[in-house]
């Protein structure tokens, strides 16, 4: 469900030339309960979907508890799934090609709100000529 929150983040993503890699940059503030972690899932703006990776907690480094920023590179090793919607671990190809269909979204999972506290559908930018 919709969360009332006084929480926002940004995060941007680019992918290296030969799809091997996923750079990002999350940050985030205002949350009131601690942060527990953030990832990117498969889905349709205004659907739910399984998760593909973690940006911070779970496997990665815990994230920074209530405002804070983290960055990094992801490779097909961080990528969990998920498999009952047809991306296998590791498949980073499919993650990369969904992330430029506007199909993932990220969410901010925190103490209080398990499921999610915040959360904002990828929107892949074109670069101007």
């Amino acid at each position: 469900p919709t969360i009332n929150s006084p929480a926002f983040g940004i995060l941007k993503a680019e992918v290296d030339p030969y799809g091997e890699y996923i750079y990002f940059k999350l940050s985030y503030k205002n949350f009131t309960t601690s942060v527990r972690q953030a990832n990117i899932h498969f889905a349709a703006k205004s659907l739910n979907g399984g998760a593909n990776l973690f940006l911070c907690g779970g496997p990665k480094p815990a994230c920074p508890e209530f405002s804070g920023y983290v960055e990094g590179k992801l490779y097909a090793a961080d990528i969990i799934g998920p498999a009952a919607q047809g991306i296998q671990p590791g498949d980073i190809k499919s993650v990369i090609r969904a992330m430029k269909k506007g199909l993932t979204y990220s969410n901010i999972h925190t103490e209080e709100y398990r499921t999610g506290e915040i959360r904002g559908q990828i929107k892949p930018l074109i670069k101007k000529k």
